[in-house]
């Protein structure tokens, strides 16, 4: 059975994580971790990065770490941002889009690099970014 999780990245962004690794839901809380912890029977105090969270007030939203490690395989609601952007999402501004993106919805996208790279995550209300970079990780 796929994780609230699973099927919200599939649908939202098009990402499928392979069998490779495993999708685990704690109260609030989603982590992603190596199957291979799994079938070693290692014992760790916790698995895996925090992936996400499933009661956010967007509802199921995933953490920056999640973009970073696994955005580049978004393939829905992502959007390919300019370094001068990037900064000023990282400062914690809001950003409208020059021209309206062809299959961005309002939500929750992930936004890329020009090389493709997941950099971060945003709220997308009729083509104006609200960045959604966490204050302790802005610069």
């Amino acid at each position: 059975m796929r994780s609230k999780f699973s099927e919200f990245i599939m649908s939202r962004f098009g990402i499928k994580l392979s069998d490779e690794f495993v999708v685990e839901e704690r109260t609030s809380k989603v982590y992603v971790y190596s199957a291979l912890l799994d079938r070693l029977g290692l014992k760790v105090v916790r698995k895996g990065i925090l992936a996400g969270k499933l009661d956010s007030i967007f509802g199921i939203k995933p953490s920056l770490d999640f973009v970073l490690v696994f955005g580049h395989l978004a393939t829905k609601n992502c959007i390919t941002i300019s370094d001068d952007d990037v900064v000023r999402l990282f400062s914690g501004e809001s950003i409208k889009l020059s021209q309206p993106q062809v299959g961005i919805s309002d939500g929750l996208v992930i936004l890329k690099s020009r090389r493709g790279m997941g950099i971060g995550i945003a709220y997308n209300k009729n083509g104006e970014l609200q960045s959604l970079i966490p204050k302790d990780r802005r610069v």
